[in-house]
């Protein structure tokens, strides 16, 4: 079965990132590496490495949402359900004040 070879008008496309920011990112090894096509400056991609490397940013972006949305829930626990905790809170300089909800 033949891979397809994208190029960097379809990279861009597919991924959304711009010219420089792929290229940076190839260059820290967080990106596949393109491949030399017959000329000099003619390079392209495998299309299934690029599919692999969306799919492994939306399984990472899907854990870090998991990962704020439990964090979420564990704040609410311990300010919503615990009555020692004030409903007046500080964070990073930024004052809060918890609603009532007539617990």
């Amino acid at each position: 079965m033949a891979c397809k070879i994208l190029r960097l008008n379809e990279v861009k496309a597919m991924t959304g990132l711009s010219r420089s920011i792929i290229y940076s990112e190839m260059a820290k090894g967080k990106f596949p590496k393109q491949l030399q096509l017959t000329g000099a400056r003619s390079v392209g991609w495998y299309e299934n490495s690029i599919i692999q490397w969306v799919e492994s940013r939306q399984r990472l972006w899907r854990r870090q949402l998991n990962t704020i949305f439990n964090y979420m829930i564990y704040l609410w626990i311990i300010f919503y359900k615990n009555p020692i905790y004030p409903r007046y809170f500080s964070v990073l300089g930024f004052n809060f004040r918890l609603p009532e909800f007539g617990m």
